[in-house]
């Protein structure tokens, strides 16, 4: 038996810098693919007609694609601390929302070729799971499934009609882009355990006993907590506050396919709070 060796080489790991990654390649990818998704989730292409956030013209005029270059290495943003002035990097929405956009994209290339993508929308015209949802199918668009998107539904309405009118008839504070700051606040699994037992053990009656709060409402009502308190050293007397809560009704409905309903699932449960 003759072996007759005809080639060999070192095979060598993956480099993160890969030369040859062709970003405007990818770039046009991503904008062909988004402009596809986008006849699915079309009200987000669209334009308010009123501030009031009530009334969205379908006219496709388009959500904003920005491309950004970073002057570093992704690996800095994946294994580094998470530094919050990035998030000021990010396109910020105007004061007013007629006639500008409903989303904004901004693709974010590295010196070793990686991509970053940030987002933001408006949370008027959809809770998380619709931009979830949104981000997900664009993906798969982006790879080339468009036809394994699952198709997006707006008929929960006939489910859940509105009564009366839609507009909250408080005055909201506009928030600007300058005068705030941003911190981030850690609450490990062992704080949210106490946090829970807190609450039962202060409930003052024997359902709110029994129940099991989540995550989200005990972290809502300690952030909300420390709120009152500071404007109550702050501005003298008591003051009554509006405390908003947005819920998904998509888990509640004993329906088939009710992860497929977008904006229309998003309700809120308002109630007044005095300050004590």
């Amino acid at each position: 038996m003759t072996v007759e060796v005809q080639w060999k080489k070192f095979v060598k790991p993956d480099n993160t810098e890969n030369p040859e990654v062709d970003i405007p390649r990818r770039l046009h990818q991503m904008e062909e693919s988004l402009s596809k998704t986008l006849t699915l989730f079309y009200f987000m292409a669209g334009r308010y007609v009123k501030d009031d956030g009530c009334f969205i013209d379908c006219n496709d005029v388009g959500v904003e694609f920005v491309h950004a270059k970073v002057e570093d290495q992704i690996d800095q943003l994946l294994h580094g601390d998470l530094e919050m002035d990035l998030l000021d990097l990010l396109p910020k929405f105007p004061t007013k929302v007629v006639g500008n956009p409903l989303v904004v994209i901004q693709v974010n290339t590295f010196e070793c070729n990686g991509l970053a993508i940030g987002l933001r929308f408006t949370h008027k015209i959809g809770d998380m799971y619709t931009m979830v949802m949104f981000i997900n199918s664009w993906a798969t668009a982006c790879r080339g499934n468009i036809d394994a998107i699952v198709c997006p539904s707006f008929e929960l309405s006939s489910l859940f009609p509105v009564k009366g009118s839609v507009v909250l008839k408080w005055s909201q504070p506009r928030i600007g882009n300058e005068g705030y700051v941003m911190r981030r606040f850690r609450f490990s699994s062992n704080a949210i355990s106490k946090l829970k037992a807190l609450a039962r053990d202060n409930a003052k009656d024997s359902m709110a006993y029994t129940s099991q709060p989540s995550r989200g409402q005990v972290v809502s009502a300690l952030i909300s907590r420390a709120f009152f308190s500071i404007d109550r050293n702050t501005h003298s007397g008591h003051r009554t506050f509006v405390v908003c809560t947005p819920i998904n009704l998509r888990e509640k409905v004993s329906l088939a396919n009710t992860r497929e309903f977008l904006w229309q699932s998003l309700r809120l449960t308002v109630c007044a709070v005095r300050s004590t």
